[in-house]
């Protein structure tokens, strides 16, 4: 049997059996759809969050298990699975009313050097924060996001800022430029 996309994060019974686990065994979710965006599409339309973070699940489970010979087990597929729709749930999917969009300006760094930008978010006194660092050309490198449950902005900033330079130092990248959303707003 050929391992197409569609047997990797739908047709497997491994893949299957997460579904069924989080109730979207449904006949839309399993129909002979010939293209994966269509399918990938009309799932979103019909479970939201929830199917994105299935298939993006199943593939990190998937992936584990190829390239590092690991099982995941179920459970902890459900884990990350609920996990990551909270995430999408409480980081794009929702806006605060009358706040207008921001406009954000990228100033790539010189080819030595890599740019981490960060922001961070607070919600009823619940705090989070993220980053991206990115090379010369903006080419995405890797992320990284918290939450810190209760706090202020301040905390929030701070974390996003050390969690980023770690994050860099780690990865051995030495020459970082550095921007936080509101840095680039103020532009």
């Amino acid at each position: 049997m050929d391992e197409t996309l569609f047997h990797c994060v739908r047709d497997c019974p491994k893949a299957k059996e997460v579904w069924q686990r989080m109730g979207l065994d449904t006949p839309h979710t399993f129909c002979n759809n010939n293209s994966i965006r269509d399918w990938i599409m009309e799932g979103v339309q019909h479970s939201g969050s929830l199917f994105l973070s299935v298939v993006w699940c199943i593939w990190k489970s998937r992936n584990t298990m190829v390239f590092e010979q690991k099982i995941t087990p179920l459970w902890n597929v459900v884990h990350s699975i609920i996990s990551s729709a909270k995430v999408i749930n409480n980081s794009c999917c929702t806006r605060a009313p009358n706040r207008p969009p921001r406009m954000v300006k990228w100033d790539p760094p010189s080819r030595d050097q890599v740019t981490l930008n960060m922001d961070d978010s607070v919600s009823d006194n619940r705090v989070g924060f993220g980053g991206l660092v990115r090379t010369a050309d903006g080419e995405w490198i890797t992320g990284y996001y918290g939450s810190l449950g209760n706090g202020d902005i301040i905390r929030a900033e701070l974390f996003a800022i050390l969690q980023g330079l770690q994050l860099c130092w780690d990865l051995s990248f030495k020459e970082i430029n550095s921007a936080s959303c509101e840095t680039l707003w103020m532009r």
